[in-house]
């Protein structure tokens, strides 16, 4: 079983396919954005690196930084 932010999926060529479709979006994203897409990519390490200076923890992510949550709320509302 692979699973993927905490959904169990047995078929891992559809989670292949699924992420095809990921990336596509992303890529129009940056595009749309006109940013290059290795920008967007650094600047996730970047920011998950500062979020977890000593590797991921359970407990960091989800008591997440309300600036996080904020951008994230702002910009779905903002459709």
């Amino acid at each position: 079983m692979n699973s993927v932010m905490g959904y169990w999926c047995k078929d891992k060529n559809h989670l292949i396919k699924e992420s095809g479709d990921i990336a596509w979006y992303l890529a129009e994203a940056a595009t749309a954005l006109d940013v290059p897409l290795d920008t967007i990519l650094q600047g996730n390490l970047d920011k998950l690196h500062k979020r977890y200076p000593d590797g991921f923890n359970t407990s960091a992510s989800i008591n997440r930084q309300r600036e996080d949550w904020f951008c994230i709320t702002e910009s779905i509302l903002s459709f």
